[in-house]
């Protein structure tokens, strides 16, 4: 096939978080001030819908470009448009602070030890799983599952843990903006598209209008249901069962009063 011919690939939809999961988990409010510390808290309280061929069309030849003028090139339906890095952050609700540069392993690497406790593997090599504290686990799936949506979200990357990172440490030192473009650059080659969210963004803000025919994808959550198919929870219609991991061998199962009632006391 022609590697210069925009592929065509099922179309995926953003997961929001769910409210409802969490105020039954308990860290809600955690959830919240990780949100606050990250500048999030808008891009989440704007529950836009997203489009199947709208999606398809902005990701399948979306390009970042970083150097003199950082840009983004992408289409919307049959349209191509150009945009500078900072208006799409403004645009999608994205923070606008740090370096351009794709986040190394290094930059992340003492962060990932201190919230994977006994994980002894690399950060590409450890999983979403090894995250022992809930809220964490469960920000870091809504980063895989929403700002950097990727049908491989369970594995440890250092853009999503730079991301992280700055949820729980207010480090800003990588533009979140750039990370997700490469990840929508990257996702134009590869996977299932995902990115209808900016999509949806970018055409109400251009006033493109969505096309007659063009059907909504479902609205999806990270709610029980998700978290179970997630491995977040155990199969377990009764109680929240947590699943702690602390490697290929040691994996126990907790529930969430006790497991809350361990971390803050």
């Amino acid at each position: 096939p022609d590697p210069y011919q925009p592929r065509d690939a099922q179309v995926q939809p953003c997961e929001w978080p769910s409210d409802e999961f969490m105020i039954e988990a308990g860290f809600k409010d955690e959830f919240d001030v990780l949100a606050h510390n990250v500048g999030l808290k808008e891009f989440i309280s704007d529950k836009c819908e997203q489009y199947v061929a709208l999606t398809a069309s902005f990701v399948r030849r979306f390009k970042f470009s970083v150097g003199r003028d950082t840009s983004v090139l992408f289409d919307l339906y049959e349209n191509s448009y150009t945009m500078d890095l900072e208006d799409f952050n403004r645009i999608c609700k994205i923070p606008i602070w740090g370096s351009l540069n794709d986040p190394p392993k290094s930059s992340v690497r003492d962060f990932c030890s201190g919230i994977t406790i006994g994980e002894t593997r690399d950060i590409t090599q450890a999983t979403m799983g090894s995250i022992h504290f809930p809220a964490l686990h469960y920000f870091a799936l809504f980063i895989g599952r929403c700002i950097n949506g990727k049908i491989e979200h369970c594995h440890l990357c250092a853009p999503d843990l730079s991301i992280l990172k700055s949820a729980v440490t207010g480090d800003k030192s990588f533009n979140m903006g750039a990370i997700i473009a490469r990840r929508l650059n990257n996702n134009a080659n590869e996977g299932d598209f995902f990115g209808g969210i900016y999509a949806t963004r970018i055409a109400n803000f251009l006033g493109v209008p969505i096309r007659e025919g063009d059907p909504p994808l479902h609205t999806s959550f990270l709610d029980r249901v998700a978290m179970t198919r997630y491995q977040f929870l155990e199969r377990d219609d009764e109680s929240l069962l947590y699943r702690l991991i602390f490697n290929r061998q040691r994996v126990f199962h907790i529930t969430f009063v006790l497991l809350l009632s361990l971390t803050f006391r």
